[in-house]
């Protein structure tokens, strides 16, 4: 079972170094400062990992003590800095863990009005985010930022937008570069998740996540330069075909769902819930 102390113990420290690294890597702009000291360090995801440190914080502090008043302001308030300051993801992440979190404390298997609510209006931000971050990095009024949200959501890659909706073609494209490419891969797209905790420092060949895709690409259709997603459908595709491509995703949420009933079948404070 979880004991507070350690709690409280990990998210100061995670505060206190997330805060540094926050600052330092992202709002002092001391990253020109450590390619210079570190050297190929400053780019390493070990170094850059920490600015998710605060919320990281704040989420377990409201998982063991609650949502009350000052620190869910604390909390919002980090999320807010979090989102102009680190890539989109990070947000979704720990907005879901703050849904399920409150799932636990209060017993239930469907999330209140509210917190139905606050996801759809996170699932919504989070296609322009990436351009809203960028707009108010660069001193953008409001009216600016709302019409470069809109423009980037409705656009076309072509037309400057992001893409972000046009999950079906980025699958489809994926899917005909594995057939130009003429075999499938059967599983070994997952291997690079094996060796992706070894600093790209130390093995500068380390294969990419997406390795997979740098292997298929070509000039016409440069998918893992742009950092195209495949999709559960397109990776599945690329490991075995038509079957992988219904089996996968299958599979894939198969896994999701044991976890999930694994993890809420126990009790809010336990170890195995926290994970």
């Amino acid at each position: 079972m979880l004991r507070r102390r350690y709690i409280i113990a990990v998210a100061a420290v995670s505060l206190i170094i997330g805060t540094a690294g926050l600052w330092y890597l992202r709002l002092a702009g001391g990253d020109a400062v450590l390619k210079r000291t570190v050297g190929g360090w400053s780019s390493s995801t070990w170094l850059w990992m920490t600015i998710y440190w605060p919320i990281e914080a704040a989420v377990m502090l409201l998982y063991v003590f609650g949502y009350r008043p000052l620190p869910l302001l604390f909390t919002t308030a980090i999320f807010a800095v979090t989102a102009l300051c680190a890539p989109r993801f990070a947000v979704v992440i720990y907005g879901i863990f703050l849904g399920l979190s409150l799932l636990s404390v209060r017993g239930l298997r469907w999330p209140p009005v509210r917190i139905s609510v606050f996801l759809a209006v996170l699932a919504v931000l989070w296609f322009p985010l990436k351009v809203i971050s960028g707009s108010v990095w660069a001193g953008d009024d409001v009216s600016t930022i709302a019409h470069k949200a809109v423009s980037y959501t409705e656009g076309s890659v072509a037309e400057g937008g992001g893409g972000d909706l046009q999950f079906t073609d980025q699958a489809g494209m994926v899917m005909t570069l594995v057939d130009e490419h003429g075999h499938y891969f059967y599983g070994s797209t997952l291997l690079p998740l094996l060796v992706s905790p070894i600093p790209r420092v130390w093995w500068p060949e380390k294969p990419a996540l997406n390795q997979y895709m740098y292997e298929i690409q070509n000039q016409d259709k440069p998918i893992a330069q742009l950092g195209m997603i495949s999709t559960l459908v397109g990776e599945g595709y690329a490991n075995g075909g038509y079957p992988g491509a219904v089996l996968f995703p299958m599979l894939a949420a198969w896994c999701y769902g044991r976890a999930y009933f694994a993890a809420m079948q126990r009790p809010h404070n336990s170890v195995g819930l926290r994970r």
